[in-house]
């Protein structure tokens, strides 16, 4: 052990088995400095390896100190009980000597690192610093060495192992930098550890790896026979000695991508290191925001390993930063050059990682090679799925893998229940240009492409395993390897049909990512090279006409897509005999034909839908068929139905719908949730409604964020909108905004809904119509545009209210042709009055028919106050009273709230009359 953990040994030695404080310990050992807890924890921990199995004599107390339990005798009776000397030796008359360089520039990011060794050696005396090329293990040996040296009392010799290519050769080198003379021609480990004796020593044992064996013995007999003597040694991998600290030097710390702020950003050691390069080689690099946030993209990609970082900042003047970093992926990195005085492993990544990669042994080196295709981490079982052969099996990958870790190549990410495991993205490019030389490419793409198949076509028993956030987290990273497969799949090399599977395959987890856009065009790709010849694939095309359906910008076109995927599922059908791939097709249409407010068309094909579930005799397609069911009927105005069937899909003990059924609409429950509480609301219960959206808004989350936009959208933000609740309307449009930031349509409500509020919440009178475009433009804009319109009368424009005269505008019906009879009244001229009277009669008709209360209270103040202003106010409260007082709950919402003041009004006016 070192010299500080054999003091506090020798105190809990003296101490007789009583217990020593921290305090105590701290002031013996470490007399006149200020020292942390952790660094006399990290002494107890090098005790107790150095005991061995006796290692639990050393007992804790936990919060007060430290007991040594057991028997022993004390030989050296004279040993002082006050203080503790094991440098008692007089000073030697020659100065201490060093040969370790001086720092050319500030070691960057590293300060936490360098007080960390200098506690590990007064516990340890031998510390292996390991990590990848580049990582900067020699840096910060020398670093700790020079940090030392002024206080160590012994000389500091660093031995330089790279150029040796002769392992035999190891003693003679650390021999010759020391300057021992050896007996004869004698050059063994032994030799030169006699030679060094009881000096006080510190050696650095530099680049071991390729050497290891051979500096391992060096190294072990040294420290057997050197009692003075500790080693700082630099390798790839650890030496497995007896005595050894493994410390694993770890990239310079990024900023994450939610860190953007400058501040934080240079906080980070990776990006000063890039900025102090690059500033290093042009005096006139100049920081700013866009600048920075490349830059720390850039760290990020490269891991944070200096030399990269290094590397990557020399070409800056010659790219600029964005371009660099659009340069990231290509081989250009390997080659470019650094310091010109760097070793020559260093000067290029390309000659450091040649450096790595001939140490390996030859099934390491086609194992990395073949690695290189995941795009980011991977499996243990993905790696022998896409490794293994004939020639190389799965033991010899597993064992490979193992040597890649410790060679540093691999690194290992065990925080969660399974084991992941990825190269450095420095040594993946590498690694993918050595593949391409190998030839071996194109097969090895091919059994990456087939595994990603095979993973996200058994990823549907997860489906049902897993909530939502779940399922997302596991699978959703996949991304990465799904584009690169469907790059191999498309090339020239490729193989279309793995393509056309693996984008069906893969809709999934596109769509629960909200990748709208991305898979728009990835299922129109597919759907083209369907197009060009035959193809055995008939369920997944029936899937990708499914997806060109709900991904699809205009409905008109989604509902053609439909058709030809049910004429698909039809064949199919026809040769298994499988009904659930019928079901998906008829969802979505059903589903596209609300977008277009076609709720006739809707209704007959929520009713093919409920006919094919009954023939099935399948509950689950019960269960989609009620549901779709249920949401048809209230938008089509059959408010009591819907609700009455929604509960009962609601109370289903069945809370997820498999995959198999809905691999592209695959949602859960969300949608029986919004029609309960916006039928809730439409009947006059707004309190049972806001709840009842907050619960299932809450429910949501588990379903992912699809379902939690769906709930915001079509409940949670109309609700609070349309009971003028502002405050609690702005706390979800803003969540709207945040959790739908990846797909188009859950942003453009969000602003719709903004653009409504906004004027409200300022006291104005017209929002900003620019923001309604998206809606305009788009032939399923009209629903929302419709929606909007119950929210804000000046958003009801001719063409909503001609919709609504056809009997197109089903459950909102009653409110668009109530804001027509506002327009009449408004504009006056002769028979208005009698005109906008009929008007609001026939809207206050349809509300009751659809049992819409609360349309039915809007239309009756709207009546009430135009018979107010013809001074009828007997009839306006006649007609008004009874409506107001269906009411149960809701009266400080906006409407309730007008009618009331309207009321008090009609009472006052009727009663001045009456007292006249």
């Amino acid at each position: 052990m070192g010299k500080r953990a054999f003091q506090i040994f020798a105190v809990l030695v003296q101490s007789a088995g009583q217990l020593v404080t921290k305090d105590e310990l701290m002031a013996r050992v470490w007399p006149s400095v200020i020292v942390e807890e952790n660094t006399l924890e990290v002494h107890i921990s090098a005790i107790r390896r150095a005991l061995g199995t006796d290692r639990e004599s050393v007992k804790t107390s936990s919060g007060r100190g430290y007991r040594l339990v057991g028997d022993w005798t004390i030989r050296n009776k004279g040993f002082s009980r006050e203080t503790v000397d094991l440098d008692s030796s007089p000073m030697p008359v020659r100065p201490f000597l060093n040969n370790v360089p001086a720092a050319g520039s500030v070691l960057i990011g590293r300060h936490a690192a360098v007080q960390h060794l200098q506690n590990f050696l007064s516990a340890y005396r031998a510390i292996t610093l390991t990590g990848p090329g580049g990582i900067g293990k020699t840096a910060l040996a020398l670093e700790v060495t020079r940090t030392l040296f002024p206080t160590f009392a012994g000389d500091c010799w660093l031995v330089d192992l790279a150029s040796l290519s002769d392992p035999q050769l190891v003693p003679s080198m650390v021999a010759s930098v020391l300057g021992v003379r050896l007996a004869g021609d004698e050059s063994s480990g032994q030799s030169v550890a006699r030679a060094i004796g009881a000096r006080k020593l510190l050696l650095v044992l530099d680049n071991c790896e390729h050497v290891i064996d051979a500096a391992a013995r060096m190294a072990e007999t040294v420290l057997h026979l050197c009692p003075a003597t500790s080693i700082i040694a630099t390798s790839r991998e650890a030496l497995r000695i007896e005595g050894e600290h493994v410390y694993r030097v770890s990239p310079l710390d990024v900023p994450n991508q939610q860190q953007e702020e400058s501040d934080i950003v240079l906080r980070h050691g990776a990006v000063q290191l890039f900025v102090a390069r690059a500033q290093s080689l042009d005096s006139e690099f100049l920081l700013h925001g866009e600048e920075l946030r490349a830059i720390a993209a850039i760290c990020r990609r490269l891991d944070g390993i200096p030399l990269a970082l290094e590397i990557a900042a020399a070409r800056v003047d010659l790219l600029g930063v964005r371009e660099l970093a659009a340069h990231l992926d290509d081989h250009f990195l390997l080659l470019t050059k650094g310091r010109r005085t760097a070793a020559p492993r260093h000067q290029t990544l390309f000659a450091t990682m040649d450096w790595s990669f001939e140490l390996l042994s030859d099934a390491e080196q086609t194992v990395l090679r073949r690695l290189s295709v995941f795009s980011r981490r991977f499996t243990i079982e993905a790696a022998i799925a896409v490794a293994a052969d004939d020639d190389i099996t799965r033991a010899i990958v597993i064992e490979a893998i193992q040597g890649l870790i410790n060679q540093s190549l691999l690194t290992t990410d065990c925080s969660s229940t399974v084991a992941y495991y990825k190269p450095l993205h420095v040594t993946r490019i590498y690694a993918a240009e050595k593949l391409l030389e190998s030839g071996d490419w194109s097969k090895t793409s091919r059994q990456h492409a087939i595994h990603v198949c095979n993973v996200l076509e058994t990823a549907e028993a997860d489906w049902e395993l897993v909530d939502c956030p779940t399922w997302i987290a596991t699978y959703g990273p996949m991304m990465d390897d799904i584009r690169v497969a469907l790059k191999w799949a498309y090339s020239s090399a490729g193989d279309v049909a793995i393509g056309t599977r693996l984008t069906a395959a893969a809709l999934p987890v596109g769509i629960q990512l909200s990748l709208i856009d991305e898979f728009r065009r990835l299922v129109a790709r597919a759907l083209e090279s369907i197009a060009q010849g035959p193809s055995s694939l008939l369920e997944a095309e029936i899937r990708l006409n499914v997806a060109h359906a709900a991904l699809g910008e205009f409905p008109t076109e989604g509902i053609a897509a439909t058709a030809i995927a049910s004429e698909k599922a039809e064949e199919l059908f026809s040769k298994t005999g499988n009904t659930i791939c019928r079901f998906e097709p008829l969802v979505m249409r059903a589903t596209l034909e609300l977008d277009v407010i076609d709720y006739n068309a809707a209704l007959e094909t929520a009713n093919r839908l409920s006919v094919l579930a009954q023939s099935s005799s399948d509950p689950v397609a019960t269960l989609i068929s009620d549901r779709m069911m249920s949401l048809v009927l209230h938008f089509a105005g059959n408010h009591g139905e819907a609700r009455a069937l929604a509960e009962r899909v609601n109370n289903n003990p069945r809370t997820i719908i498999p995959l198999a059924y809905s691999q592209v609409t695959g949602r859960r429950r969300g949608s029986t949730g919004t029609v309960i509480a916006r039928v809730l609301w439409l009947e006059g219960y707004s309190e049972q409604a806001a709840q009842a959206s907050d619960d299932y808004l809450e429910r949501a989350y588990a379903s992912g964020p699809s379902a939690v936009c769906q709930e915001l959208s079509l409940a949670a933000c109309p609700i609070a909108l349309w009971t003028g609740d502002y405050i609690k309307a702005r706390t979800l449009i803003d969540l709207l905004l945040a959790q739908g930031s990846s797909n188009p349509v859950w942003s453009a409500a969000a602003l719709s809904f903004d653009a409504v509020l906004s004027p409200r919440e300022c006291g104005l009178k017209k929002g900003d119509g620019q923001v309604f475009d998206y809606f305009r433009n788009r032939a399923h804009g009209v629903f929302q545009m419709d929606t909007l319109g119950t929210m804000a009368e000046e958003l009801v424009d001719a063409e909503a209210i001609t919709r609504a005269q056809n009997g197109q505008s089903g459950w909102c019906t009653p409110e668009i042709l109530r804001v027509k009879g506002e327009n009449i009244a408004r504009a006056g001229g002769a028979h208005s009055t009698s005109v906008a009277e009929g008007t609001f009669l026939n809207v206050l008709s349809i509300a009751r028919r659809q049992g819409a209360l609360a349309w039915e209270l809007r239309a009756a103040t709207s009546l009430a106050r135009l018979r107010q202003r013809d001074f009828r106010f007997g009839a306006a409260l006649d007609l008004l009273a009874p409506v107001y007082h269906r009411f149960t709950e809701g009266h400080g919402t906006r409407d309730l709230i007008a009618a009331s003041t309207l009321l008090a009004e009609l009472e006052s006016q009727l009663s001045c009359i009456n007292s006249a």
